[in-house]
Order: C-alpha cells, then structure tokens, then sequence
C-alpha cells in the first residue's frame, strides 16, 4: 500500500498538467507526501525498534524474515546516512559563506582608483631603514 501511494503521488506530478483544470491537484499532492513522510517515519520507527530480531520462525512475537528486515535496516540506513551528508555538506557551504561575507572589505573596491593610484607615489608608505 505504501508503495502504491508513492507511485501514485509520483504519477499525479507528471499529469498534472492534464488535470489541474479539472482538480485541485496541489491539496491531493500535498496529502499524498504528507502520507508517505508519516509512514517513513513509522517504518524506521519500526525497523529500528525491533534491532537484532529473531530470525527462527518459531521465535514468536519477534521473528523476522531476514532478508527483508535486513534489506528494510540497510535501506533506512543508507538514506539517513545521505540526508545526514547533505544537511552537513549544507551546513558547510552556509558556514564558508557567512566567513567569506565576515572577512570581506566593508569598502568595494573599483578598478578606477586602482589605476590612478599605480603612477601616485605620494599615497604610498615610505619605507624606513
């Protein structure tokens, strides 16, 4: 079921065009992630919870087929671990950007000072021995 909401949410942008006359199709859009965020959350939830489960079938209440909860642990791991790459990358960039726009000169500098300045020995420093 979750996956046939994804497909759907992911169909619905692609004929949006199609039908945007005839629906409100950013409402259906928006539930329709709302949706799939809510059961994202719960599967990790789930997956993670049950960590190291019992993969005996006469375990009882904790068996787990283990191919799938392991595809299920690696698959929610991976993208953690991108969202996790991503947000510090983000973070990074943001913090380069606020220290380059701290150590920038408070006065622009234009081109046209520069070259009346080049032949003006007055202006520079005198160098003392």
């Amino acid at each position: 079921m979750i996956r046939g909401i994804g497909l759907f949410s992911k169909f619905l942008t692609i004929i949006r065009e199609q039908i945007a006359p005839h629906l409100e199709v950013k409402y259906i859009e928006t539930s329709l992630y709302s949706v799939e965020i809510v059961f994202f959350i719960l599967g990790s939830f789930w997956v993670y919870k049950e960590y190291q489960p019992k993969y005996n079938p006469t375990a009882g209440d904790k068996y787990c087929e283990k191919t799938v909860y392991l595809f299920a642990f690696v698959y929610l791991t991976v993208l953690y671990a991108i969202a996790v790459a991503i947000l510090s990358g983000f973070m990074c960039f943001l913090i380069c950007i606020i220290f380059l726009k701290a150590t920038d000169d408070d006065e622009p500098i234009d081109a046209e000072s520069q070259t009346e300045n080049v032949g003006n020995t007055e202006n520079r420093p005198q160098a003392t021995v």
